[in-house]
């Protein structure tokens, strides 16, 4: 970091505040089952244990923190990891929309 002082001032009096940013990543497919506690076992069979199984992400933001940004989205086959995701061959522009009106 460099500070370029153009008045006369004292630089110990400067002060630099430095903030925590927490990225998450939810993936979400249709190859990636729900959580484990969507499911229980009855009769010694696996059943939905949630009216709704279907796969999805739950996003919680520990100690008052809330999501104020949405970096990536897509409905489609991403290509990439958690903070360098990309658009993959099959992708809607809209998805990152539709996440931020839902979150934000």
């Amino acid at each position: 970091m460099v500070i370029f002082e153009e008045e006369e001032a004292n630089p110990e009096k400067i002060e630099i505040l430095t903030v925590n940013r927490d990225t998450i990543c939810s993936y979400v497919t249709e190859y990636h089952p729900p959580s484990v506690k969507s499911w229980e076992r009855k009769n010694n069979k696996f059943t939905p244990a949630v009216d709704n199984a279907k796969p999805a992400a739950h996003l919680k933001c520990p100690n008052q923190k809330k999501i104020i940004a949405v970096q990536f989205a897509s409905f489609g086959d991403p290509l990439g990891t958690c903070g360098d995701y990309a658009v993959g061959t099959c992708h809607s522009p809209a998805s990152k929309q539709v996440v931020e009106e839902v979150i934000l």
